[in-house]
């Protein structure tokens, strides 16, 4: 028990994390009842300091050019400094991280200052009031789509669900159509996505088609293809929801409220909001699982191709990849 509570502390810290929102988090979700002031002498015990770490300059320029080298290349200084202490746990003035930036990537600092957002005011009472959808035990009070053809499935399974609530958004109010240029907000986190990371993939990929590497027609080489990259990619996508999930918002004049993004969800409370998500009984759940089984496409030429590889793999004693350049060799 003693290990667990040392690891969540250690965990929340290195998220950034206030004392209190640490605190928040081990008792209301790991069950682990402790004061404030025993928090923040486990913290002393631990070693845990928010003060700046003594890093030699050039280990640490070493860490950011390699961060920018691959699919980070269009980070800002704020988000390498964020990823600077999430993955290597080191804490530097940001100032520091934007002075090295600006030596070793003088082009890629101008480009990111000519960017401009304008944002417009979106209103939530808190955590899974409304989904928005694009092209867990539970669905949100609102769900919002775009009328693409397959998310006349999505709206049906919603109202089905909240077919029973006593709420303004109840039965079929419980989904809205709208056009995806309304969708502001993930239209803007795509954008994000893109130009951070998914951009540098997609190039990367077009350039193995272009250079021959890989051909888009041939399935066995598309199924090798996501065999080889699979874990590097989750990877990323992992790293990018961490990030995301615990960088903070800013107060503006648009009516954002500031925070965590893990921290608004999770204790929204804390933020004067609620909880909205709305159980869904298990038998409904089981009736739509068994609708989309019989409804939508199987993948079983795609699940053959899988289960080969992870025979090639264990007969030849592979490992699986955990980097780019090991994907692109593995897959070659």
């Amino acid at each position: 028990m003693a290990d667990d509570e040392r690891s969540l502390i250690q965990k929340y810290f290195h998220l950034g994390y206030e004392n209190e929102v640490t605190l928040q988090f081990v008792v209301d979700y790991h069950s682990i009842k402790i004061s404030l002031s025993t928090l923040k002498c486990r913290l002393r015990d631990y070693g845990l300091k928010r003060r700046r770490n003594e890093v030699d300059v050039d280990q640490l320029r070493d860490i950011i050019r390699n961060e920018i080298s691959g699919s980070g290349e269009s980070l800002g200084y704020r988000a390498v400094w964020h990823f600077l202490r999430l993955v290597h746990e080191i804490y530097v003035p940001r100032h520091l991280v934007a002075t090295i930036l600006q030596e070793v990537d003088p082009v890629g600092v101008q480009e990111r200052r000519r960017r401009r957002l304008s944002q417009r005011k979106y209103l939530s009472c808190g955590p899974n009031f409304s989904w928005h959808v694009d092209g867990n035990g539970g669905c949100p009070i609102l769900l919002r789509t775009d009328c693409g053809t397959e998310n006349g499935v999505m709206a049906a399974m919603q109202c089905y669900f909240r077919q029973n609530g006593e709420d303004a958004f109840s039965g079929e109010r419980a989904h809205k159509y709208g056009s995806s240029p309304a969708n502001q907000r993930i239209k803007a986190w795509w954008s994000y996505f893109r130009k951070g990371r998914a951009g540098w993939w997609i190039d990367f990929f077009k350039d193995m088609v272009n250079a021959g590497v890989s051909d888009v027609g041939n399935v066995m080489q598309m199924e090798a293809l996501w065999f080889s990259f699979e874990a590097v990619i989750q990877n990323e996508l992992d790293n990018v929801k961490q990030h995301w999930n615990t960088h903070r918002i800013r107060r503006s004049g648009h009516g954002t409220v500031p925070g965590v993004p893990d921290v608004l969800f999770y204790l929204p409370q804390r933020s004067d909001a609620f909880e909205c998500k709305q159980a869904v009984e298990n038998p409904n759940l089981q009736e739509m699982e068994q609708h989309l089984l019989h409804t939508q496409p199987s993948d079983d030429e795609g699940d053959l191709y899988q289960e080969y590889f992870d025979y090639v793999v264990d007969h030849e004693a592979l490992q699986i990849p955990s980097s780019m350049k090991e994907a692109f060799n593995f897959n070659n």
